[in-house]
């Protein structure tokens, strides 16, 4: 399993920080933040641990039983398609950016080791954390993170319209991503971008146990594999 949220521990970071209303160089300067905020300076200065809300030494293991008005038939959070069994989305996948539960308006990097855009808001690029992985161990790619974008664009008509300014996404170094926006002086989509759930592109380009190819534009009730701190080991179709 991916060694993220399990906590809510979050990485380090790897420059000062700056909110959005003082935004830093631009990416190709080298000045990169831990996360954004839309309202000043951030709480969590750079290499901080966990949230103060978390408690490092909650209890492992054990039976947590929630439940969610509804049925579902799908895990596959990419295309506008059935009805998503949300509860387990969440905690089997991960975003780019993970939202701060006790200040208002701020994320903070993910899979994401850090963020940086330039003054203009023109775009916006995220360095991955070098220990991000997938539960096979495989580590997340900016390939993942620029097949998950294609992808959810082109069959989700919700999300196209959502990133409908993020007009690419394109490697910029072994590690890093940048998305590029049609507009200036936005900066909302800073932080929409690190909204973005990541899925691993070679899982969904490879098979099933039956030796059928996945489609990542179908549903799909097969255990899906994410990076977030829980493994799917059993479905029962609508019920749980």
């Amino acid at each position: 399993m991916g060694f993220f949220a399990r906590l809510g521990i979050l990485t380090p970071a790897i420059a000062l920080i700056a909110g959005l209303a003082a935004a830093p160089a631009s990416a190709e300067e080298g000045f990169w933040t831990n996360g954004v905020s839309s309202l000043g300076e951030l709480k969590y200065k750079p290499g901080f641990s966990r949230f103060d809300y978390v408690n490092p030494d909650a209890p492992k293991r054990g039976v947590l039983r929630m439940s969610e008005f509804g049925v579902f038939d799908s895990l596959n959070p990419i295309p506008n398609k059935g009805n998503l069994a949300l509860p387990a989305a969440a905690l089997v996948y991960e975003t780019l950016m993970k939202p701060s539960l006790d200040e208002p308006l701020s994320t903070y990097g993910l899979i994401a080791e850090s963020v940086s855009y330039p003054e203009d808001y023109s775009s916006v690029s995220y360095r991955l954390h070098p220990k991000a992985a997938w539960a096979d161990g495989k580590l997340i790619t900016v390939e993942d993170v620029i097949f998950s974008f294609d992808k959810v664009k082109e069959f989700d008509p919700a999300k196209a319209f959502y990133y409908q300014h993020v007009i690419k996404a394109e490697k910029t170094g072994e590690r890093e991503v940048k998305f590029t926006f049609d507009e200036k002086n936005n900066r909302d989509l800073v932080a929409t971008v690190g909204q973005l759930t990541i899925v691993p592109k070679h899982w969904w380009e490879g098979a099933d146990a039956r030796g059928v190819k996945r489609n990542v534009a179908a549903t799909t009730l097969e255990p899906v594999m994410g990076s977030g701190p829980y493994k799917l080991v059993a479905i029962s179709p609508a019920r749980r």
